[in-house]
C-alpha cells in the first residue's frame, strides 16, 4: 500500500508509507521529512512526500535494470513521468518559497544593481529550488555519477578544437538571428548586475537542465534524441516569458545546448555557449525584468 498520511499536527504528521515496494533498494517503512513549521507551510511537506512516492514508483523498473538491458517503452514513459513530477514539485515549492524568501533577499541591497545581481541571479529562489530538487533526484534517487551529469568530463565524441568551433558558430548564428528578428527592440544599455549575475544563474540553469535533468534521462532511457527533446522542452517551459512562435524559436535555439552536452560530455561547453549568447545580446536588448526591477 502506498499512502501519505498528514495529521493535523502539520509537517510532523506527514509520513510517507511505501511498505509494499518489492525491491530492497526501494523498500522503506516510513520517511519523515521537513520537520518543523519554520521551513514550509503544512501543505508543502505533503506535496514533497507525495512526489517522492510517485517518483520512486514510476522509476522502479529502470533502477532495477542492469547496464546491458534496454528500457522498454513503459520504462521510458515511467522515467519521463517521474521527471515531470519533479518539475511540478519545483513549481509547487516555489509557490511558497518565493513570496516567503525573495523579499528578504531583495532587502539585502534594494532595487539596485547589487540587488539585481543577488535576488535575480545569485540568490534567486527559483534557481536554488530547481537545482536542489533535480540534484537530489539525479544523484541519490537515479544514482547518477558526476560523469553521468557531465560535471566531470566524459569521453567526448568531439575534439577540443571542434567543440570550440561549434560553440562559436552556434553563438554567432543564433545571436545574429535574434538581433535581426528583434532589431526594433535594440536599445543598448549596460547593467553590471545582469552581466555578472549571468555567470552564476547560467551555471545554475546548465547544471539543472543539461546536467542533472538530461543526465538522468540519458542514463535511464538510453535514447539520446528523445532525452534531448524532453530536456529542451522542460527548459523551454521554464522560460515562460516566451509564448507563441517565440516559444518555438526558443526550443529550436535551445536544442543545440543539449546536443553539445551529449556530444562533448561536459557542461563547460553549453555553459560557454550560454554565456556567449547572453553577453552578446543582453547589453543590446535589455531583458524586460531588468528595467521593471530597477524601476
Amino acid at each position: 500500500m502506498h499512502a501519505v498520511r498528514c495529521s493535523s499536527g502539520g509537517i510532523e504528521g506527514c509520513v510517507l508509507a511505501v511498505d509494499s515496494l518489492r525491491t530492497p533498494a526501494l523498500r522503506v517503512s516510513s520517511l519523515r521529512v521537513l520537520r518543523g513549521r519554520r521551513f514550509f507551510p503544512d501543505g508543502v511537506a505533503c506535496v514533497v512526500t507525495s512526489a517522492a512516492t510517485i517518483v520512486r514508483f514510476l522509476c522502479r523498473g529502470v533502477l532495477e535494470m542492469s547496464e546491458n538491458e534496454k528500457p522498454s517503452l513503459a520504462d521510458v514513459a515511467g522515467v519521463t513521468s517521474a521527471v515531470i513530477v519533479l518539475d511540478l514539485l519545483v513549481r509547487k515549492i516555489n509557490e511558497f518559497a518565493i513570496p516567503a524568501i525573495d523579499p528578504h533577499v531583495q532587502a539585502l541591497a534594494g532595487r539596485t544593481e547589487l540587488g539585481l545581481f543577488l535576488s535575480q541571479h545569485t540568490l534567486g529562489v527559483w534557481h536554488v529550488v530547481m537545482l536542489a530538487v533535480f540534484g537530489v533526484a539525479a544523484l541519490f534517487l537515479y544514482r547518477c555519477s558526476l560523469h553521468d551529469v557531465f560535471l566531470l568530463p566524459g569521453r567526448s565524441s568531439w575534439t577540443i578544437r571542434k567543440s570550440i568551433l561549434v560553440v562559436v558558430a552556434v553563438a554567432v548564428v543564433e545571436s545574429a538571428v535574434i538581433l535581426f528578428a528583434w532589431r526594433d527592440k535594440i536599445d543598448p544599455e549596460w547593467h553590471w548586475g545582469i552581466q555578472t549575475g549571468n555567470l552564476i544563474s547560467n551555471a545554475y540553469e546548465e547544471l539543472a537542465f543539461h546536467g542533472f535533468l538530461l543526465g538522468m534521462l540519458l542514463k535511464h532511457t538510453r535514447r539520446p534524441w528523445y532525452s534531448m527533446v524532453v530536456a529542451t522542452a522542460i527548459f523551454m517551459w521554464h522560460h515562460g516569458q516566451y509564448t507563441g512562435w517565440d516559444s518555438v524559436g526558443f526550443f529550436v535555439f535551445a536544442f543545440p545546448f543539449a546536443y553539445i552536452t551529449w556530444k562533448t560530455r561536459w557542461l563547460l561547453w553549453p555553459y560557454l555557449l550560454h554565456m556567449a549568447l547572453d553577453w552578446g545580446i543582453d547589453p543590446l536588448i535589455v531583458p524586460g525584468y531588468v528595467r521593471s526591477f530597477l524601476g
